[in-house]
């Protein structure tokens, strides 16, 4: 490794599949040093890290897969193929946008800031997740997740939420939120313990808020501005729903 730990990319494309694992030092690759994009074509692959890897500022054409890692930070980076990361200690995407899929598997901590994320996005057994400033454009599945908050937070699909925890905090602006919960084990694939719990703040400006479930505890609190709540609860009893307009 180099002495400061980064290794500064100049502009250009790269062809080969890159590698990395056994790294018992931080690392940060750094593109764009001479101003010009740095284009990442082959596969990345992260294997069994141990201290914290950083990229920066680099476009990703084809997928990342990430498996048994400390910590891995992408920043200021574009991603259009898949990304993956399963058995990781923390995941961190911030100013970013990802234009494939993302799937986080059995692992510690997800934080996320101001990105824009154009396709799908999987949450599943995660220990911890804040999803700050950014943009969903597509479906979001969170599945036996804790502790998962979604702050300030544009979401152009619906989220789907299987026996997991969920915050949702609007802005200021009119936020649109259509959600879906359930412990259904031909859904979620184990059986659903415990029930699904969802939080809705949704802040000032007129919000759209639509909430289904099988089961679960739902409190949403629409705040200032006029809001339209729809609710459709087979299962819930009027205990299980709190609602403040």
């Amino acid at each position: 490794l180099p002495d400061d730990g980064i290794i500064n990319i100049e502009g250009g494309h790269f062809n080969d599949i890159l590698t990395i694992t056994n790294l018992t030092g931080e690392l940060t690759l750094r593109g764009g040093v001479n101003q010009a994009a740095t284009y990442l074509e082959g596969s990345v692959i992260v294997n069994g890290t141990q201290a914290a890897l950083n990229f920066e500022n680099l476009v990703f054409n084809a997928g990342v897969s990430i498996a048994q890692t400390a910590r891995v930070r992408l920043s200021e980076s574009v991603l259009n193929g898949g990304l993956s990361m399963i058995q990781g200690e923390a995941l961190q995407i911030e100013n970013s946008v990802l234009n494939a899929g993302a799937v986080v598997i059995d692992s510690g901590e997800v934080n996320i800031s101001d990105s824009h994320f154009t396709a799908g996005v999987v949450l599943s057994n995660v220990e911890q997740v804040s999803i700050s400033g950014s943009v969903m454009e597509a479906g979001v599945i969170v599945n036996h997740s804790q502790d998962v908050v979604f702050e300030d937070t544009t979401f152009e699909s619906g989220i789907n939420i299987l026996d997991s925890q969920v915050t949702l905090n609007g802005s200021g602006a009119d936020d649109h939120f259509d959600v879906t919960l359930t412990d259904d084990p031909s859904q979620v694939g184990v059986s659903g313990d415990p029930a699904p719990t969802l939080s809705i703040d949704g802040g000032g400006g007129a919000d759209h808020i639509t909430v289904r479930g099988d089961h679960g505890l739902v409190s949403v609190d629409g705040g200032a501005g006029d809001d339209v709540l729809s609710v459709a609860f087979p299962y819930i009893t009027p205990s299980d729903l709190q609602l403040t307009y």
